[in-house]
């Protein structure tokens, strides 16, 4: 109950962030996608540009822990979108049964990733002196990168890379 109380004074802090500071960070995907592309060219680990497009949201993240979840709070926003407008690509332009398994692999990639993000949480919650702002910022970054990762998966499984 206590660590639930401090998530909550950290959600109320990003409320006061919210009304202070625009977002920071926007997922380029044209870029994102090149960086996809060059990593599989070059048979090197495309996650990394998953981290790039969101690094705009750690300049001053300890500073403003509040600022910096909302900027992943948006960021993932945006990874979602992309998923969405994907597999909306995919539903119209491939087979039917291309496109069930398309949205099925797409929800147990995010949902098994968000689910890695949930035992991040509660493990912090009971076993870390993180704060709660803290605690709160890890989870909206975990989940964030959740998201962007499955849009690569997705990205990369769909044919669209070169």
């Amino acid at each position: 109950m206590y660590h639930r109380r401090l998530l909550l004074a950290a959600a109320t802090g990003l409320v006061c962030a919210v009304v202070a500071f625009p977002a920071l960070a926007e997922v380029d995907l044209p870029r994102a996608e090149a960086c996809f592309d060059d990593a599989i060219a070059t048979q090197s680990n495309p996650a990394p540009c998953v981290e790039a497009e969101q690094q705009a949201c750690m300049g001053g993240a300890m500073e403003t822990p509040a600022v910096a979840t909302l900027c992943f709070m948006d960021t993932q926003s945006q990874w979602s979108a992309a998923i969405g407008a994907q597999i909306e690509t995919i539903v119209t332009e491939a087979p039917p049964t291309i496109a069930a398994i398309a949205r099925i692999e797409t929800r147990y990639d995010l949902l098994s990733n968000l689910l890695q993000c949930d035992r991040m949480e509660e493990l912090a919650l009971v076993a870390s002196d993180q704060t709660g702002e803290e605690i709160l910022l890890q989870k909206t970054r975990c989940s964030a990168t959740a998201s962007g990762l499955t849009y690569m998966r997705l990205y990369l499984r769909s044919g669209d890379s070169t």
